[in-house]
């Protein structure tokens, strides 16, 4: 297929390959800013968490603990059911 693109306008193919790898790169950036801002807000949630029942507020602190932990396992199961199984190989057609 790549050789189509290359001959009808040459360079296309490299060109083409390059941008998938930035796609790449940029998806993935994006997949670890994510997790790092939601461990960071986990984390900020547990801790004013056990302020409150520190300070005695028991049903605020169960309440950002069961905030806390609902969001990571929703996360958790929604990360399990999204996951792409790796495709199966195709039989290339004969050019």
């Amino acid at each position: 297929m790549l050789e189509d693109y290359e001959r009808i306008l040459p360079g296309s193919a490299d060109r083409i390959i390059s941008m998938a790898e930035r796609e790449q790169i940029h998806r993935l950036k994006q997949e670890v800013r994510g997790w790092l801002s939601g461990f960071v807000i986990v984390i900020l949630t547990l801790s004013v968490s056990a302020l409150a029942l520190f300070l005695g507020q028991n049903l605020a602190g169960f309440a950002l603990v069961l905030i806390a932990t609902s969001g990571l396992i929703a996360n958790f199961m929604n990360f399990l059911t999204t996951r792409k199984s790796p495709p199966e190989p195709r039989d290339r057609p004969e050019s």
